[in-house]
């Protein structure tokens, strides 16, 4: 995921504060490590429950391991299917959300 596409410069953004800087001991001169409240995979999660079938575009493949992209700034992870090819639509099911790693898990219904 790329942050700069998700957020603008100038625009206000609700986060969390993981924690308190030393400004001296850091490279760019932070005083707080912060997380953003939502990302572009918690606004998926809403529209699609777990369980649901969508469609994905396979984005990258290498070796066993190809990238799916769900939606905007929204990938995936999962095996390679025998036929797969960069850029064709495929249709997988929702296995898995976890909130705290903002990682989705699919499992691929039609190979491509």
């Amino acid at each position: 995921m790329n942050l700069h596409q998700v957020f603008k410069k100038g625009s206000l953004t609700e986060v969390s504060v993981i924690c308190h800087c030393n400004p001296d001991k850091t490279h760019h001169g932070l005083h707080l490590l912060v997380l953003p409240q939502t990302l572009p995979p918690d606004d998926y999660m809403k529209d699609h429950a777990v369980g649901t079938i969508v469609q994905a575009t396979i984005d990258n493949i290498k070796g066993a391991v190809m990238t799916l992209r769900l939606a905007d700034n929204v990938y995936c992870l999962t095996k390679r299917c025998k036929r797969a090819k960069t850029g064709d639509e495929i249709s997988c099911k929702i296995e898995r959300y976890n909130k705290n790693k903002r990682t989705i898990s699919v499992r691929v219904l039609q190979p491509a």
